[in-house]
Parts: structure tokens; C-alpha cells; sequence
């Protein structure tokens, strides 16, 4: 049995607030070293005083954790086999897979027992991601034609920018309905939320429109209240939702991009993943060409980019990854009747399916796209299987 916190509790919820605000400046810093500087200054240096072995060792409870690991394992042995390697890019994509194994440790550890996690978020990154937000959408409205919004600080491409937003878009949600108590409050996570799927609306891009609807009916069905109330929620979500879009996007566009070459690029990469299944192509970009003669460097699909790049183990490490991320999410709800976890899943599942690549990396975009959802899950992994960690957390059943 890992122990509760003892001692100096406090420095858990300090680390745990670093976490909140490294990941809300991932909205509004604009150069990466930035960011980097910003997670060895608040987060990495602190967990050092903070995190004892102990709590690390019970990281090894977590399934979660361990399919990560496996997964940045992979992609560092991986250079091994990659195309022309040089040892500072060797060494550049180890500190990656090591920082990648750093953040999950301590955002976990951190987490799982600080009762009050769920506060940080509301307190200091949905903020982040609403001042984030109107910044784009203001520098938006004021570009001339506009086009697809994108975003400001680590957030660039368009659906990234999406993905990004849907995920602070579905934790204020959260925060409105359950994390805060005071009317006030609720009304500024509201307002927060709406500004994020806003932002996610004015991207175009249709994976984290989807991911969002998605886990929003995901939290519609399955919040306490009468059945009527939550149907017409959704309703209402939904005329919403078709009616800003017939103002504000640009159906043109969208139409003309139609699914973007998808299905031809992942039957693509599905055949060269068959000829290499074993190890894959190693960890560098992968170009292919298409029918049309385009070229593209990323597969567009969470699973075909373990496969090609780590091979078969990578693709077992991601796939065990979402599957204990599924049970912990259905423990979450059977014992505490909280959807959160299942609709944070989710929104990441739907929108790993659309567009992504190399997931291992330093402090960046992948961090706040893909592995804070994951760090989250593992928290709650963590409080499942330890009593000491759920008691330190706060935790009790049906809370």
C-alpha cells in the first residue's frame, strides 16, 4: 500500500497548480524554448523536492502509466532502426521520450493525491484557454477573407487548435455542472466553455467538432436529472451548434475539402504498415505519395502512426493504453457516478482517429492534445487500485 500524504500536503497541491498553469500557458505563450523553460522552472525542479520514491514506485500500479512508458520505450529504441540517424537527433529523441515519461509520472502522481485537482483546472487552465481563445477568435473576426481560425501560442495548426480547445471546452463544462459551487463561478465556466467550442467551431476542423458533440452527449446522458432535461439539453446543444455554423463557417471550404484525402492516405500507410509490421519504419517522417500526387509525412490516425513508426509493439502499447483507460473510466462512473473520465476519453479517442503523429515529445502541443487527458485518467487509475492514495485524495464512494 503506497502512504498517504503526509507531512507537507500542500506542496502536492502547489505541484499539482504548476501542472494547471504550465498547461493553460500552452494557450497564450508563443515560442516553444518558452514553454519548455516553463515546465523545467515550475514543474520539473519542484517535483524533485515533491514527489518522494514511494509515490513513484506506485505508479507501477497504473496500467496507464505503464503502456506509456512502453510507448515512449519504443519510439527512443526506435532511432535504432530509423533512416540515417545522427547522434544529437538520437539524443534530442531521448530526451523527448524522457521528458514524455517525466510528465506522466509526476502529472499523475500529482493528481491522484490532490483531492482538489479538479479545481486547478477550473481555477487556472480553463482561464488560460478562455483568454486563449477570445485572443484568436478577436484576431480572427478581423482578418480579411477569413478563413479556417488558428490559434495563438503552441497552438497553430487548425485542427490542433481544435483538439486543444474541445478538451478546455469539455473540463469547463465539467466545471460548471459539478467542480464549482458558487453560482458565479458556474456562470464564468459556462461562459468559458462556450468561448473554447466556439473556437473549435471557427477552426472547421471536423475530427474535434465530432470528439466535442461526442463527449458532450457523452456527459448529456449519462448526468443525474430527469431524462427529458438532459434530451432537451442536447437539443438544444444541437440547433445550437447547426445554427452558428450556417453564420459563421465557410461551408465552401468545407465542402471542397470534403475528407481531405483520409481514406486514401490511412489505405496507404495500411500497406506499408503490412510490409513492415514488426518494428515499422523507425521514428522519423514517413512520407508517401498518393493517387493525386500529393505527398503527405503523417498517417492521420493515432493507431496507423504506433504501427508505422514502433511496429507492433508500439501499436499494443496504444492500444492497451485506451482500452485501461476505458475500464478506469467505467469504475469512475459505476462507483463515483462521474462521467468525466468517459467523456474526456472520449473526446481523445474520436479525435486521435482524424489527425496525429509523433505523440512523443518535449513540452508542446502533444502534451495538452493527448497525453493531459491520459495523465488524468491515470490519477483517477491510481485512487482506484491504492486506498492511501484515495484517502489522501479525498475521495469517497458515489461522491
Amino acid at each position: 500500500m503506497t502512504p498517504a500524504v503526509t507531512g507537507r500536503p500542500f506542496r502536492i497541491v502547489l505541484l499539482s497548480a504548476a501542472i494547471a498553469v504550465l498547461l493553460g500557458l500552452g494557450f497564450l505563450m508563443h515560442r516553444n524554448y518558452f514553454y519548455q523553460i516553463a515546465w523545467y522552472v515550475l514543474v520539473l525542479a519542484p517535483a524533485a523536492f515533491v514527489v518522494r520514491v514511494p509515490y513513484l514506485v506506485a505508479l507501477l500500479r497504473s496500467w496507464i502509466v505503464l503502456f506509456t512508458l512502453l510507448y515512449a520505450a519504443v519510439f527512443a529504441v526506435g532511432v535504432l532502426w530509423s533512416p540515417d540517424p545522427t547522434l544529437d537527433w538520437m539524443f534530442g529523441q531521448g530526451w523527448k521520450c524522457l521528458s514524455l515519461a517525466l510528465f506522466m509520472a509526476i502529472a499523475a502522481t500529482a493528481f491522484a493525491r490532490d483531492g482538489g485537482m479538479e479545481a486547478r483546472f477550473a481555477t487556472f487552465y480553463v482561464p488560460a484557454a478562455a483568454v486563449g481563445g477570445l485572443f484568436a477568435i478577436v484576431r480572427h473576426l478581423a482578418d480579411t477573407p477569413i478563413d479556417r481560425l488558428s490559434g495563438v501560442g503552441q497552438l497553430l495548426p487548425t485542427i490542433i487548435v481544435g483538439q486543444a480547445f474541445a478538451i478546455a471546452s469539455l473540463i469547463a463544462t465539467m466545471a460548471a455542472w459539478k467542480w464549482v459551487k458558487q453560482p458565479y463561478l458556474r456562470i464564468a465556466c459556462l461562459i468559458c466553455a462556450l468561448v473554447c467550442a466556439f473556437v473549435v467551431l471557427l477552426t472547421q476542423s471536423r475530427g474535434p467538432l465530432l470528439a466535442l458533440g461526442m463527449a458532450i452527449a457523452v456527459l448529456a446522458l449519462a448526468m443525474p436529472g430527469k431524462r427529458g432535461l438532459r434530451i432537451l439539453l442536447m437539443l438544444a446543444g444541437g440547433v445550437c451548434v447547426v445554427g452558428l455554423l450556417f453564420v459563421f463557417a465557410n461551408w465552401q471550404s468545407l465542402l471542397e475539402r470534403s475528407d481531405n484525402y483520409r481514406f486514401e492516405i490511412w489505405r496507404t500507410y495500411l500497406q506499408m504498415a503490412l510490409e513492415r509490421p514488426w518494428l515499422g519504419y523507425g521514428v522519423g517522417d514517413v512520407p508517401v505519395e498518393i493517387g493525386t500526387g500529393q505527398m503527405f509525412e503523417h498517417t492521420h490516425n493515432a493507431f496507423l502512426t504506433a504501427q508505422i513508426h514502433g511496429g507492433i509493439t508500439a501499436l499494443i502499447a496504444i492500444t492497451g493504453l485506451f482500452a485501461a483507460s476505458a475500464w478506469v473510466a467505467w469504475r469512475r462512473y459505476r462507483d463515483h457516478q462521474d462521467p468525466f473520465a468517459g467523456a474526456l476519453l472520449v473526446c481523445v479517442f474520436v479525435a486521435s482517429q482524424f489527425d496525429r503523429f509523433n505523440l512523443v515529445s518535449n513540452a508542446g502541443w502533444q502534451w495538452l492534445t493527448f497525453w493531459f487527458p491520459f495523465a488524468i485518467l491515470a490519477a483517477y487509475e491510481l485512487r482506484l487500485r491504492d486506498p492511501g492514495t484515495r484517502a489522501a485524495g479525498g475521495e469517497r464512494r458515489n461522491d
